[in-house]
C-alpha cells in the first residue's frame, strides 16, 4: 500500500494509524499491539515502533508451521482463512482488492508432500501489486485466534461413509 516507502515513512504511517485507531475508541493510555509483516521493510519498522514505546510483533510467513502438513506459516495462515471462510467461522468485509487478491491466491503439493501457497511475487505479476490487503486479514487474524504460537486451526479428517 505504500510502495516504495521506506522503514522510516513506514514506522510513521503505522504509529498514525495507531494513533488514530486509539483517539477513535478511546484507548488513551492503552496502544494496542501492532502486527508487522517482517521481511523487507517491516523488519526496521518493528524496530522503529518498538523503539518509540509502540508494542509491535513480527510475522514471518517464511518460518516453520506448526503443522507438518504446511511448507511454512504462510500456507499454514491462508489454509486457516480459506477453511474459516469455507465453514461459515469468520466473515470478512466487502472489499473489491481484497477479494481479488485472495482470489489469486493459489495451492499446490511440493514434491515433499507439503501445502505450499504461490510465491508472493507470482502474485504481484498477476496482480500488479502486491496482496496486502490479503496479508493484513491473513496476520490479523492468526494473532486473533490466539497467535502464531500456536495452529490457528486444527485439521481433522471426516468422511460420512
Amino acid at each position: 500500500m505504500l510502495g516504495n516507502a521506506g522503514t522510516d515513512a513506514m514506522a510513521v504511517v503505522v504509529k498514525r494509524a495507531v494513533i488514530d485507531y486509539g483517539t477513535a475508541v478511546q484507548w488513551h493510555s492503552i496502544k494496542p499491539t501492532v502486527y508487522v509483516d517482517e521481511p523487507g521493510l517491516g523488519g526496521g519498522a518493528i524496530d522503529l515502533l518498538r523503539a518509540k514505546g509502540y508494542p509491535a510483533e513480527a510475522f514471518n510467513g517464511a518460518s516453520k508451521a506448526f503443522d507438518d502438513r504446511f511448507l511454512n506459516a504462510r500456507a499454514e495462515t491462508h489454509w486457516a482463512l480459506r477453511s474459516l471462510l469455507e465453514n461459515g467461522l469468520v466473515a470478512i468485509p466487502r472489499d473489491d482488492a481484497l477479494e481479488e487478491e485472495l482470489l489469486a491466491l493459489e495451492w499446490q503439493i511440493t514434491p515433499a508432500g507439503k501445502i505450499q501457497i504461490l510465491a508472493k511475487d507470482t502474485i504481484r505479476a498477476t496482480l500488479g501489486r502486491s496482496p496486502d490487503r490479503a496479508d493484513a486479514v491473513v496476520i490479523g487474524l492468526a494473532y486473533s485466534m490466539g497467535g502464531i504460537s500456536q495452529p490457528a486451526v486444527s485439521f481433522s479428517y471426516y468422511s460420512p461413509y
